[in-house]
C-alpha cells in the first residue's frame, strides 16, 4: 500500500520570547505502511506532528529554544488510501 502525507506547513514557536512563526512547507511522504490493530493514524501524529527541537534560532530574539511542529494536510479520521493495481 503507497500512502502519501501532505505537510501543508511548519509552526515554529519559541520559548524565549513566545513569538509564532509559520513557515509554508508542502512535502509528500510515500512510505509503505502495515496496518495492524488501527494503529495507522496515531502512528502518523507520532511520525510527522510531534513538536521537534529546531536546529535554527529564534529570529526576533535569537534564543535558541524554538520548537517546530508540522500541521498535517489529512485532518479528518479517516485517510485516503491510494492502491496501484495491476490487471491480470
Amino acid at each position: 500500500m503507497n500512502l502519501e502525507v501532505t505537510v501543508s506547513h511548519v509552526q515554529k514557536t519559541c520559548q524565549g520570547c513566545y513569538q509564532n512563526s509559520r513557515e509554508k512547507e508542502t512535502h509528500q511522504f510515500s512510505t509503505y505502511l502495515l496496518i495492524r490493530d488501527g494503529q495507522l493514524q496515531r502512528n502518523l501524529q507520532k511520525t510527522f506532528a510531534t513538536p521537534k527541537k529546531s536546529s535554527a534560532p529564534c529570529r526576533s530574539c535569537g534564543a535558541g529554544e524554538v520548537w517546530k511542529r508540522r500541521n498535517l494536510g489529512t485532518q479528518s479520521l479517516y485517510l485516503v488510501m491510494v492502491f496501484a493495481a495491476t490487471p491480470i
